[in-house]
């Protein structure tokens, strides 16, 4: 019986390590926007723009007279993604160039409150670019880096070079996000909404956005994900612990 026992043991040892192998393992998860665009703003007017040219727009710009401040739009759906068992989260964008007239500004991506938008025919509808608090802010990045077309920009919205992420922000739940299993992210330059308003220099970049024909440089969302324990791991746990009584 003692022989028995001891060789159960040493299976269900076995057993364990290959479970637990298997549940801490992380999976990759690879996530297209369901709609991107851009918001062009200036005091009184709003356009929003869903990039059916493929291009999206990121910074302040002038037309003609007039001075817009340019921010990206991104929305992912995270339908049956358990968001207590994500371990890294990161925006992945595809540099196609930029202009700057006096030095790169920095890019920030925000969280967005605000998940009621979506492409609509040549435009977007919604506008999650408003009122994005710096409790909101994930990661910021210098500009300059990016120098060449085709280059990845990545931010992270777990452990970014901000205080703030996406998994311990204040106010943010995770049930905020959960709920509707919708992430809207907002990518801006400067952090000051005055600085930005006044800014009399053109300082932009351009993203592909997932209207590009080449499909390799459409953002994307990369998220690693522990799996959940699966029946199968319960069992032998619940084995192990009527063993060890034994």
């Amino acid at each position: 019986m003692y022989f028995q026992l001891r060789v159960a043991k040493m299976v269900m040892v076995l057993l364990v390590v290959t479970c637990a192998t298997e549940m801490t393992s992380a999976n990759l998860i690879t996530l297209n926007p369901v709609a991107d665009g851009y918001w062009k703003y200036k005091s009184g007017t709003t356009i929003l723009d869903n990039n059916a040219s493929g291009t999206l727009r990121v910074g302040r710009e002038k037309i003609t007279t007039s001075w817009y401040k340019d921010r990206g739009l991104f929305q992912f759906d995270l339908s049956g993604i358990n968001l207590s068992l994500i371990e890294s989260a990161v925006l992945k964008l595809t540099f196609i160039n930029k202009y700057v007239q006096v030095g790169d500004p920095d890019l920030m991506l925000y969280r967005s409150d605000y998940d009621s938008w979506a492409e609509s025919g040549t435009t977007l509808t919604g506008v999650p670019a408003s009122g994005l608090a710096t409790t909101q802010l994930l990661d910021r990045k210098s500009g300059s880096p990016l120098t060449t077309n085709g280059q990845t920009f990545t931010w992270d919205l777990l452990h970014g070079t901000s205080p703030y992420t996406w998994e311990t922000t204040s106010p943010w739940v995770p049930t905020d996000d959960a709920d509707d299993q919708t992430l809207s992210l907002v990518l801006k330059i400067s952090n000051n909404v005055t600085e930005e308003d006044s800014m009399t220099s053109q300082r932009y970049y351009n993203f592909y956005s997932k209207e590009s024909a080449t499909t390799t440089y459409h953002p994307v969302l990369e998220l690693t994900v522990i799996p959940e324990p699966t029946t199968l791991s319960l069992l032998i746990l619940s084995g192990l612990a009527w063993i060890r009584r034994r």
